[in-house]
């Protein structure tokens, strides 16, 4: 079964970060705005922006960018804009950049959805989830991370 949701968030982070954005985050203000920029490009279906940020494990599981666009397709369909970020933290782990952004959508408003991005140091999203808040795996070591006030 096809995760359509974790495909979307995927292909919105790898397609449409500027050459600056793309590089290793220095600061924690760096990390969170990484992740809001690929999360950005999957609400705004940046499928070329997307694709070219994911790496090659990723791109084979989503198949083409025709797919991620469908699946960012069926993700405004299913839960419609995003209304509010509960939290959204940076976190090191394993020498990569974890981003999580816990937040609420108006077509599902009583449930949060969690964006999570593993991140390597040259901006190459490795690993991407879109999940309800419940089903989340654990998140990364606490002590590396820093949690931000919510902002869109």
């Amino acid at each position: 079964m096809r995760h359509p949701l974790i495909l979307a968030a995927v292909a919105a982070l790898a397609l449409a970060a500027p050459a600056s954005a793309q590089s290793a985050p220095v600061t924690r203000d760096d990390s969170l705005a990484l992740g809001r920029t690929y999360v950005r490009w999957i609400y705004e279906n940046q499928v070329d922006s997307l694709w070219t940020r994911l790496d090659e494990r990723l791109r084979g599981m989503i198949g083409t960018k025709e797919s991620l666009s469908k699946d960012n397709d069926e993700l405004t369909i299913s839960f419609g804009v995003e209304t509010a970020v509960v939290e959204e933290t940076a976190a090191a782990s394993e020498g990569n950049l974890v981003y999580t952004r816990e937040v609420k959508f108006e077509s599902r408003p009583e449930e949060s959805m969690v964006w999570r991005f593993t991140i390597a140091p040259d901006g190459m999203i490795k690993d991407a989830k879109f999940r309800p808040k419940g089903a989340m795996p654990d998140e990364p070591q606490k002590a590396d991370s820093a949690a931000a006030k919510p902002a869109n």
